[in-house]
């Protein structure tokens, strides 16, 4: 029921797709005199010999086409400049060597400049996204640490400049 909320209008316009074909189609069939179109049909209906070469070559192209499209599509997690800000600077401070507890709330805020709300807002949204995991240390207080997915994001986009 969740997915009908957030996709009605596409099943809307699918349900009216069908209903407008049928209704179109019926007024074509009784309007129009099939005679127009006999001689069209007659030239789609010829027999056509094939070479098994050119349909694989046709085939292997359509599904390099479909994999790339899809690819495109499934990308990376869209960010705004501080999340990005934020999971780069999480990155730096985890490696520079201390084991656990340097990229804490008061290290990001303190290194970004951004105020407590952005930081923590922005880390909901990588925690959300799987991209960092927020880990508990002995003394109260909580560090990030990159996923693969967050790892994987920062060096794809390694070539635009995050922390800036």
């Amino acid at each position: 029921m969740n997915w009908l909320r957030k996709h009605w209008k596409g099943a809307a316009f699918t349900l009216a797709g069908v209903v407008g074909t049928t209704i179109v189609g019926k007024i074509v069939d009784h309007y129009l005199d099939i005679g127009l179109f006999e001689s069209l049909i007659s030239f789609l209906a010829t027999p056509l010999t094939v070479p098994l070469w050119l349909l694989t070559v046709i085939f292997i192209s359509l599904l390099a086409w479909l994999t790339s499209v899809i690819r495109s599509l499934i990308g990376l997690p869209k960010l705004n400049r501080p999340q990005r800000f934020i999971l780069a600077l999480a990155s730096n401070l985890t490696n520079r060597g201390k084991p656990h507890g340097s990229a804490t709330i008061r290290m990001l805020m303190g290194g970004s400049g951004y105020s407590q709300l952005i930081v923590e807002s922005s880390r909901d949204v990588l925690v959300e996204k799987g991209l960092i995991d927020w880990n508990w240390q002995f003394t109260d207080e909580a560090y990030a640490t990159l996923t693969s997915k967050g790892r994987d994001y920062l060096m794809r986009t390694s070539d635009q400049p995050l922390l800036q």
